[in-house]
């Protein structure tokens, strides 16, 4: 028998299976350095591809664009044309949020 704690958490549980589902694949998603690194990025405004690359380090631009493709594809970020150029940036402010946080606890 489940005291009053247990009952409720089992209760919240059932309840809330897809956002647990969503939660975990949003942590999966994140689980990549760079794709990490790249949600840090954007949670301080809008870059391209190249600005992105730049501030990692690499020139390795098709490896960037394939993870803005997955997290694009995901929901994480969008694509904005912005002249002749791509600009990413997130979809979410609560990123931006959780970046913070992260930032503030653990940096």
């Amino acid at each position: 028998m489940l005291n009053i704690v247990g009952q409720e958490l089992r209760k919240e549980f059932s309840n809330n299976e897809e956002v647990c589902r969503h939660v975990i694949g949003l942590f999966q998603l994140m689980s990549n350095k760079q794709r990490f690194r790249i949600v840090c990025i954007l949670s301080r405004g809008q870059f391209c591809v190249n600005e992105i690359a730049q501030i990692l380090g690499t020139d390795k631009l098709s490896n960037i664009s394939q993870q803005l493709k997955v997290l694009r594809l995901a929901g994480v970020i969008r694509s904005d044309r912005d002249e002749k150029k791509m600009v990413y940036s997130l979809v979410d402010d609560r990123f931006k949020d959780v970046i913070y946080f992260l930032k503030q606890n653990y940096l």
